[in-house]
C-alpha cells in the first residue's frame, strides 16, 4: 500500500508525453521543487496563447521537452522560434531538453534548471 501512495503522489495529469513525465520526475528526484505542468502564458489582451510544458511560474523559469518533431518538421521548428521569442519577451527563461539529453545528460539538465532558478532569485542554484 505504501508503494501505491508513493506512486500516486508522483502522478501529474499535465504531462503530454512519457518523456515529459520522465523529465518532471528527474527534477523532483534531484531535489528541485515540483514543477507546475502546462503553464498558460497570456498575450497582452489576457488571452492564453502559449503553454510551457513545465516550470516555475513564480520565477518565470520554464522547462520544455523537445521531441523529434521539433527538429525534423520545418513548421514546428519555425513555430518554436516564434514561441521562444514570445516567451522571452514575457520574461521567461526556458530550459530546453532533447531526447538525447534526457537519456544521457541527466545531471546536466538538473544543473541547467538549478542555474536558471538561481538566476531568477531562487535558492536552488
Amino acid at each position: 500500500m505504501q508503494q501505491v501512495r508513493t506512486t500516486l503522489a508522483d502522478v501529474d495529469g499535465g504531462a503530454e508525453s512519457p518523456q515529459e513525465t520522465r523529465l518532471r520526475l528527474l527534477l523532483v528526484e534531484s531535489g528541485l521543487p515540483r514543477p507546475v505542468t502546462q503553464i498558460p502564458v497570456k498575450n497582452r489582451y489576457g488571452r492564453v496563447v502559449r503553454r510551457i510544458d513545465m516550470g516555475y511560474p513564480e520565477w518565470k523559469v520554464g522547462v520544455e521537452y523537445d521531441g523529434e518533431q521539433h527538429f525534423t518538421n520545418p513548421d514546428d521548428y519555425a513555430n518554436d522560434i516564434e514561441r521562444l521569442e514570445f516567451l522571452a519577451d514575457k520574461g521567461w527563461n526556458i530550459v530546453r531538453v532533447s531526447a538525447r539529453q534526457l537519456r544521457f545528460e541527466r545531471r546536466q539538465i538538473v544543473y541547467r534548471v538549478r542555474t536558471a532558478l538561481g538566476r531568477a532569485g531562487n535558492q536552488y542554484e
